[in-house]
């Protein structure tokens, strides 16, 4: 019963972060700013693995046969 309840989760998040902080470091050098790079890749990071989950839950209701609206 517990199970049932239970969500699941993104599994995009340490994706997103980690290529986030990659990027964001490379952009850090560039810019002779490492903070900065990396609190952007962080941001960035986020917000691609957001993107990466409600893409994957777009494709699970198509398989489900529901309709979006």
């Amino acid at each position: 019963m517990a199970d049932q309840n239970r969500q699941q989760s993104g599994g995009f998040n340490p994706i997103g972060l980690c290529l986030g902080l990659g990027v964001g470091l490379c952009f850090g050098v560039a810019m002779d700013n490492i903070a900065l790079g990396m609190c952007m890749g962080m941001g960035v990071g986020l917000c691609f693995s957001v993107a990466l989950g409600q893409q994957k839950n777009g494709q699970q209701d198509d398989k489900n046969g529901e309709d979006q609206p």
